[in-house]
């Protein structure tokens, strides 16, 4: 049927096989429904199957701790460590647990990661090139993922910070080009910087935060790329372009609400000394706007095509 979306949920990692994913748009990557768990599935799974169909999945219950995360444990965590963490492959977001708890703050902040993954971040787990730029996730140290097309000059890296003592991790970036320079923003503290590709992937960037259960979206592009400015990646956001002009396309300003900043993480080229910085007065520090659906049709266009990379 055109335009429908099948999904499997039978078995869960059970049933990550190729005869399956053959019919359906997308999978479940794990039985198990850890937020850490979200993260290890689809590092492994992410190896021989197309991301866009990877659909890892968390919940919470005081039930059984070896499948699922508490719910004191839930209320330590970032928004952002729950929900990104289910954003890496075909966004999954089990709103069955727990609605009746979810508070306007959440709400908005969970809408606007919908609006980021439709706007920005789908495109590339359909045609980026997929980077698994740590070690698999172990729930000690920093994790991070990367997504970049060279076709557009687009990417993002996903970084998470556990409960741990290390409040700050230098990441080195791949399939950039050496000789060109990239804008890298923040979702967390809506700053952006420029860097040149040989920088990003010989030296990297320092990601520096003072609070455990914390991520962050950095944004990539490379400067020579007209930048969309009412993408909700940018906001709005006047970048100039290299060769001649600025950002395009400032017509629809994406709605947002303002919100304590919570967390003002630092992001310094790998060479240079870092202060972690910030304050632990709330659940995270981003805007909010509307959201939508998540991965849809478009999952099926890429089982034919899996494009991974190993670092």
């Amino acid at each position: 049927m055109p335009g429908f979306t099948y999904e499997n949920c039978c078995g869960g990692g059970y049933y990550k096989d190729y005869a399956t994913m053959s019919y359906t748009s997308n999978i479940f990557s794990t039985d198990t429904y850890r937020v850490i768990d979200a993260r290890r599935t689809f590092y492994d799974t992410s190896f021989c199957h197309p991301a866009c169909q990877i659909a890892p999945q968390i919940s919470f219950s005081d039930a059984n701790p070896a499948i699922w995360d508490s719910f004191a444990l839930r209320k330590q965590m970032t928004y952002g460590y729950i929900y990104r963490s289910v954003m890496l492959g075909a966004m999954y977001v089990n709103l069955d647990s727990p609605v009746y708890r979810m508070n306007r703050e959440e709400s908005a902040f969970l809408a606007r990661q919908i609006q980021i993954y439709k706007q920005w971040i789908r495109p590339l787990v359909v045609n980026a090139e997929l980077y698994h730029t740590t070690d698999r996730p172990d729930n000690i140290h920093w994790d991070a993922t990367q997504y970049y097309d060279p076709a557009t000059g687009k990417g993002i890296l996903y970084v998470f910070r556990p409960d741990n003592d290390i409040t700050s991790e230098t990441f080195r970036l791949y399939g950039l080009d050496p000789d060109a320079f990239y804008y890298v923003r923040s979702e967390e503290n809506k700053k952006t910087a420029r860097f040149s590709g040989t920088e990003l992937m010989e030296n990297g960037i320092t990601v520096s935060c003072d609070r455990i259960y914390w991520s962050d979206l950095l944004y990539i592009q490379r400067t020579d790329v007209p930048v969309d400015a009412s993408n909700i990646a940018w906001e709005n956001e006047m970048l100039p372009l290299e060769g001649g002009g600025t950002a395009t396309d400032t017509s629809s300003e994406p709605e947002t609400t303002d919100t304590d900043e919570t967390v003002e993480p630092d992001y310094t080229p790998a060479t240079q000394t870092t202060t972690p910085t910030g304050t632990d007065a709330g659940r995270h520090g981003c805007a909010s706007t509307v959201g939508g659906s998540l991965m849809g049709s478009a999952a099926v266009a890429g089982v034919a095509e899996s494009r991974h990379s190993r670092k």
